[in-house]
């Protein structure tokens, strides 16, 4: 399993998978009402008949699942695969695919109609109009961006990048950017030893914290943007 949305107005869950008994690879949109019967150590087709639809998607599957609740649009990214496709949760279907290089980092915010997804070898930061699904504008200060989330009180979004990194080779310096919403850098800031991963990031509105996960030293991090105030728990 790669990533899991939930829709809160019609209780869809949205599961990705990779690589599953070898080559079955996408999302399966799941009645929450219905997860009960689930049953342990599933390893077949047969073993999800809570599923009410699986819907292949790319050769590698997907790498992180966003939903927008107010149109009850999934938004899948592949990284692999190179595009973003869109799910309509009214029918289950792939309404369109977005076509980018490596897209990752994805973040939304439903209330400014905006989608936010880095790509590409020069790791853009791209604002994309969920009305037309049409890049608007990018921000290119960000070195390698491989985290985004959207604080949907304030509208302003956070990225996290990684200096010179990969998933097997992390560097120690961390920095995280504050973004308006059309993705013009407001602020940021550079820490030490966070060693985030992709898409570990995660933000309460109504504190400003964000929430991060450092795999490499197994710590979950409390973190006020823009400081260094923080708090570090060991995992």
């Amino acid at each position: 399993m790669s990533s899991i949305a939930i829709d809160v107005h019609t209780d869809k869950i949205y599961a990705g998978i990779r690589y599953f008994q070898g080559g079955l690879e996408g999302v399966f949109i799941i009645d929450k009402n219905m997860t009960s019967s689930i049953k342990p150590n599933s390893t077949t087709d047969d073993d999800f008949p809570f599923a009410i639809k699986f819907i292949p998607l790319g050769d590698t599957g997907p790498d992180q699942i966003l939903v927008n609740d107010k149109t009850h649009i999934a938004y899948v990214s592949l990284k692999n695969d190179n595009f973003v496709a869109l799910i309509n949760g009214l029918n289950n279907t792939v309404q369109e695919k977005i076509i980018l290089q490596e897209p990752r980092a994805m973040s939304i915010s439903p209330s400014a109609g905006l989608l936010y997804v880095a790509s590409g070898d020069n790791n853009w930061f791209n604002v994309i109009d969920i009305k037309t699904n049409k890049v608007i504008s990018t921000n290119t200060q960000i070195a390698h961006p491989i985290g985004s989330v959207v604080n949907n009180i304030t509208n302003r979004i956070y990225v996290t990048d990684c200096h010179l990194c990969d998933d097997y080779n992390f560097t120690t310096r961390t920095s995280i950017y504050a973004l308006n919403s059309t993705g013009s850098t407001v602020d940021w800031k550079t820490y030490e030893d966070l060693n985030l991963l992709e898409n570990e990031l995660a933000i309460n509105p109504n504190t400003n914290k964000l929430e991060l996960i450092s795999l490499k030293y197994q710590m979950f991090i409390s973190l006020i943007p823009g400081t260094n105030r923080s708090n570090i728990k060991s995992l």
